[in-house]
């Protein structure tokens, strides 16, 4: 029904364009198109459809009927588009006409996108495959990038931005009804952390000193955009950021005196603390006593130590790292992981790397003297009986190169470590194990499970 509404008032508008209705027509109040009104009406959901008849009262009743007509059905963006379309068929030179204010069609779309939705936000879209300039600028300079700047549109900066818009020298980057700055909102954000690019690399980059400047902290907290991509683990952010900022965006303390490091470390954001902790040694800065406390005894809601965290993800860097930084006294390689479940299976950082298959991380590991025989809590089996029982082949074939590795040991349930190895089907695996021990080739016979009888 929608559809069916939004094709009619795509018909009716047609009509009038054949009838004579000039397509660039102006409101005599703000000078504004029928283009301008597609943009204005698809901010004002409380606009009422007019009444068709009265389009011919006047010419600024047609002028906005016009736009208005194209958002009616629960704003079907067919209909929308097809009057964008029927416009600029009957007069190109819309996309280029300014109304009272000087905004082109594009501009009055990108002034109204604080309040956008995907609707909205195809609409300029469209406008933009239609050859609306990404560059357009006001007549008094400020561009279509700094209004979304303004709007904190991240959407429509990234549409501008990836049609050709540049980032101008004076852009504003404050956004005073939040207190922030858009920095900080491209710094949080996962998907749009790669807008940050041209604001910090770009022809017209922020200064460094800005990233740290009172002028760039507004909110309460006095945060840099380095704390909020810290602390939402945006470890794209932190990196580029990092390579602008430098040392004194590394040391930068907020309001309540944490640098991003604790940050953090306070949310458990592993890859970005392990970007920070690259960013410290390359820097020659050494960490406080406090935050190295912090660095060796957080742990996340399952119990993990940063160093279990780092084993997992196959962060060997990181995790010399951490050890160089907070010292063997303070980060034990054998940590186990507090599960508050005590029939679930935690263990060391190298039981953790061996379920992730990590290889680079046990090889670490075992260098910093963890203990390649020690057996984890309830199943009392050892990272080499998870790894064989995973079949992670790189895995095994580390631990096995471990001098004091003890092939003999078995898990609470009696089971060996080349019984885990047969558990796991993994030939290359009992290879290596049976080598171990000394134990010629297995057979080709098939070893057949309880499971598949």
């Amino acid at each position: 029904m929608h559809e069916a509404s939004a094709a009619h008032h795509a018909h009716v508008i047609e009509r009038l364009l054949e009838y004579g209705v000039s397509p660039t027509l102006r409101n005599s109040i703000d000078g504004n198109t029928a283009l301008h009104c597609v943009a204005s009406g698809a901010t004002n959901q409380q606009q009422q459809q007019l009444n068709v008849g009265s389009i011919y009262a006047n010419e600024s009743a047609i002028v906005t009927s016009i736009g208005l007509m194209s958002l009616q059905a629960n704003n079907a963006n067919a209909g929308a588009i097809a009057v964008i379309d029927k416009l600029l068929a009957k007069a190109p030179e819309l996309l280029e006409s300014r109304n009272h204010r000087g905004e082109t069609p594009l501009l009055s779309f990108v002034a109204a996108s604080r309040t956008s939705n995907a609707h909205h936000l195809q609409l300029i879209e469209h406008l933009l495959e239609c050859r609306a300039d990404a560059g357009a600028t006001l007549t008094d300079g400020t561009s279509a990038l700094q209004l979304a700047v303004a709007a904190a549109s991240l959407p429509v900066m990234a549409l501008l931005l990836e049609r050709g818009a540049e980032v101008p020298a004076s852009i504003e980057l404050s956004l005073a009804a939040s207190g922030d700055t858009i920095l900080h909102r491209l710094s949080a954000s996962e998907e749009y952390c790669r807008l940050l690019v041209p604001f910090l690399q770009g022809t017209h980059a922020v200064p460094p000193e800005r990233l740290i400047s009172d002028t760039m902290l507004y909110s309460q907290h006095r945060r840099s955009a380095l704390h909020v991509a810290a602390k939402n683990d945006v470890a794209e952010a932190v990196e580029l950021l990092l390579s602008h900022g430098g040392a004194p965006l590394l040391t930068h303390r907020d309001a309540h005196g944490q640098v991003a490091l604790q940050l953090a470390v306070q949310e458990f954001a592993t890859n970005s603390i392990a970007h920070l902790l690259d960013a410290y040694h390359a820097h020659n800065l050494h960490i406080e006593a406090s935050e190295r406390e912090a660095l060796a005894t957080a742990r996340d809601g399952d119990g993990n130590t940063i160093l279990h965290a780092f084993a997992r993800s196959g962060l060997d860097t990181a995790i010399e790292r951490l050890v160089a930084e907070c010292g063997t006294d303070a980060i034990d390689p054998n940590v186990g992981c507090l599960q508050r479940d005590a029939f679930v299976d935690d263990g060391t950082p190298l039981h953790a790397a061996a379920r992730t298959d990590q290889p680079a991380s046990i090889r670490v590991l075992l260098r910093l003297a963890a203990d390649v025989n020690h057996n984890d809590n309830f199943h009392q089996r050892t990272p080499l009986h998870v790894a064989c029982q995973l079949g992670a082949r790189r895995c095994v074939e580390e631990l096995l190169r471990a001098a004091d590795v003890n092939l003999t040991l078995r898990s609470r349930s009696g089971e060996s470590i080349l019984e885990a190895a047969e558990d796991g089907r993994d030939d290359e695996c009992i290879a290596m194990v049976r080598s171990a021990l000394g134990l010629p080739p297995r057979s080709q016979t098939m070893i057949v499970s309880f499971d598949d009888l």
